[in-house]
This record gives structure tokens, sequence and C-alpha cells, in this order.
């Protein structure tokens, strides 16, 4: 169902279910390359640097391969369907450990 439905002139082409997967635009790879090589390096960064601070509050140990695996699939993944680039934020990881959250 279309939002233009219940909303006319507001949103016309929105739709509230999940997009289909489709291949990302490989002709500007050259463009983009060297950006989302720090792009990754920093993301990478961040999520690892605040697992091991959980790791340390929590007395257990964050293997670093398991952690670029899984960075690595979400984002092969989003690029499909047109997503940013996932990663961790200190506020949301201070939120989740105070709820109960624990990593791996």
């Amino acid at each position: 169902m279309h939002y233009s439905k219940k909303f006319p002139g507001i949103c016309a082409t929105l739709l509230y279910t999940f997009p289909k997967p489709i291949l990302p635009e490989f002709t500007k790879i050259t463009d983009v390359l060297p950006d989302a090589i720090v792009i990754a390096i920093v993301i990478y960064a961040i999520t690892f640097s605040l697992e091991k601070m959980m790791a340390k509050n929590h007395n257990y140990k964050v293997n670093p391969k398991q952690e670029l695996r899984a960075l690595a699939i979400c984002q092969l993944l989003s690029c499909f369907f047109l997503c940013h680039p996932s990663s961790e934020n200190l506020s949301r990881v201070k939120i989740g450990e105070d709820a109960g959250a624990k990593s791996q």
C-alpha cells in the first residue's frame, strides 16, 4: 500500500515494504574507492575499540577476525539495498550495556 492513499500530496512514491535488492553501480567505483577504504577503516576502528571496551568491562575476549567478518557481511548485504554503512555509536553501546546486552 502506498502512503499516497493515506496522505495525498505529501509522498506519492514512498512504500512501506522492504526494497528489492539491486546491484550497485560499479561504473563509479574508481571515484568512490579511496573514500570507501577510509570509511571502512574508521568504522572498523570505532567498532572494534568499543567492543574491546565492552569486553574489558565484562571480562571476555573479542575476536578481531570475527568482528571484521561480521562488519564485512553487514556492509556487503546493505549495499544491495542502497543502505548506508553500519557502525557503532558510543551512546548506543552504553545504553545496550546498561540494558544487559553482550557482544558475541
